[in-house]
C-alpha cells in the first residue's frame, strides 16, 4: 500500500507540471500526458487501491483543467490502469525497457479510446492524419518521459515486512 501523503505529493507535482510548467515548454497541444505516463507505470508497480485512485484523480484533474469533453480523460485512464492491473502486472519486472513498453501501449491505448469517445460525443471523428499528427508525437513524448520517471514511481512501492 502507497502511502497517502506519497500519493498527494505526486498528484500535486504531476499536477503542477502538466498544467502550469510544460505548457511553457510545447506549444500546449502536443505536449506529453505525464497522468497518463504515471498512471501506466504505477499500475504496473503500486497496489491495485493506490492505481485506480490516481487514475481517477489524474482523469479528473486533466478533464477538469482542459475543459474537454467530460470523460476523455477519465475513461481511457480507468480502463488502462485495469486493463494493466489485470494482464501486466505479473509479467512486470524492474527494467526500464518494461516501462517504455507500458508507456508505449498506454498511450496507443489512450489515442485510440479518446478518438472513439470524441466519436461518440458528436465531435467530428477524428482522421488518420489526427492520429499521425498527435498520436505519434503523444506515444513519443510519453516514452522518453516514461524513461525519466520509471525511478520515480518504482519508490513508491513499498516492500512488505518479512514474514517469520
Amino acid at each position: 500500500m502507497v502511502s497517502t501523503y506519497s500519493l498527494l505529493l505526486l498528484s500535486g507535482v504531476i499536477f503542477l507540471l502538466q498544467s502550469s510548467f510544460l505548457p511553457f515548454l510545447f506549444n500546449g497541444i502536443m505536449q506529453p500526458d505525464l497522468w497518463l505516463t504515471v498512471i501506466a507505470l504505477a499500475s504496473l508497480v503500486v497496489d491495485r487501491k493506490s492505481a485506480l485512485l490516481l487514475a481517477a484523480i489524474g482523469g479528473l484533474l486533466q478533464d477538469v483543467v482542459t475543459s474537454n469533453f467530460f470523460g476523455l480523460h477519465l475513461l481511457p485512464y480507468l480502463g488502462i490502469t485495469l486493463l494493466f492491473l489485470k494482464f501486466g502486472r505479473e509479467r512486470y519486472n524492474k527494467h526500464w525497457y518494461i516501462s517504455l513498453l507500458a508507456v508505449l501501449l498506454a498511450s496507443v491505448l489512450y489515442v485510440i479510446v479518446s478518438s472513439v469517445i470524441m466519436g461518440w460525443a458528436g465531435s467530428r471523428y477524428p482522421s488518420l492524419f489526427y492520429f499521425v499528427h498527435l498520436g505519434i508525437p503523444l506515444v513519443l513524448m510519453n516514452g522518453g518521459c516514461a524513461l525519466v520517471l520509471h525511478n520515480v514511481v518504482w519508490m513508491l512501492k513499498q516492500e512488505e515486512e518479512p514474514r517469520w
